[in-house]
């Protein structure tokens, strides 16, 4: 243990460039997210229902890739609106704050779909980034996704309890009208043509850097915006490895006695 951290035995260069580093990406996640607080106001909570810091920056590790990643909850059937805003609104953000970081809608679906998505069993490291986002603002939506997702319990009960138990969970109410399911529909084929497109060149781009870690396959639909990157794959598959490892070598009683969350990866 160094510094609060768990290291692997080795000299003390070693060890000391690597705490230095990650002390290093803790500044960084600070950093981003005061850019974060500055942005968010800026988000029609008509529309945004749940905006948060997610990847990196939620686990205080920022790398020095300059990206913000946000995780948002829309109004039912409001997805292609609210995000359109949204990105009009950080470019603006991006060229009034040049030194701010690339602002980035990671992973932002209406509130049907992440009611479906959070109540079937997504895996260990689904749990864990949704107990470690940092919910800038919709608290209480945020709480009502996770009574969705009682699963979580299982795998970090003291952690899902915890977060639980900081205020109530509200779910939205009503549905688009007719006249916003015709923006949706056009803004869906426009908007949503332009993201893959940029997708597709910043994936080629990538490629040809050589920078194959971070290649990522989009998922996009009427609901749902989700980037995932070919390292965060990996990480994935990583994480059900080890927990279904782990529970082998428990046994049945494992289920009764899971990962109790917390710590730094």
């Amino acid at each position: 243990m160094k510094s609060g951290y768990v290291t692997e035995k080795s000299d003390g260069v070693v060890v000391a460039r690597a705490l230095a580093d990650e002390t290093g990406n803790r500044r960084a996640a600070q950093a981003n997210l005061q850019w974060a607080a500055r942005f968010a106001p800026r988000l029609r909570p008509a529309t945004f229902k749940m905006i948060a810091a997610s990847g990196s920056t939620s686990y205080y590790s920022a790398s020095k890739s300059r990206d913000l990643d946000f995780f948002c909850i829309t109004s039912e059937g409001r997805l292609w609106t609210a995000l359109t805003q949204g990105l009009i609104h950080a470019r603006v953000f991006s060229l009034a704050h040049p030194r701010s970081p690339e602002i980035c809608f990671s992973c932002i679906m209406d509130e049907a779909f992440a009611a479906n998505l959070f109540r079937e069993e997504q895996g260990p490291l689904f749990a864990r980034d949704a107990l470690a986002t940092i919910v800038l603002r919709g608290e209480s939506t945020y709480r009502w996704l996770l009574s969705e997702a009682e699963w979580i319990s299982r795998i970090y009960p003291n952690a899902y309890a915890k977060r639980l138990k900081q205020g109530p969970a509200i779910k939205g109410r009503g549905g688009p009208s007719a006249v916003s399911r015709v923006v949706e529909l056009f803004l869906f084929l426009v908007v949503g043509t332009y993201v893959r497109t940029k997708s597709k060149m910043l994936n080629q781009r990538l490629e040809r850097t050589g920078q194959l870690d971070r290649l990522f396959a989009i998922r996009c639909g009427r609901n749902h915006l989700i980037y995932e990157s070919r390292r965060y794959s990996r990480l994935k598959q990583r994480y059900s490895r080890s927990f279904t490892a782990r529970a082998r070598l428990l046994g049945p009683s494992s289920a009764s006695r899971p990962n109790q969350g917390g710590g730094r990866h």
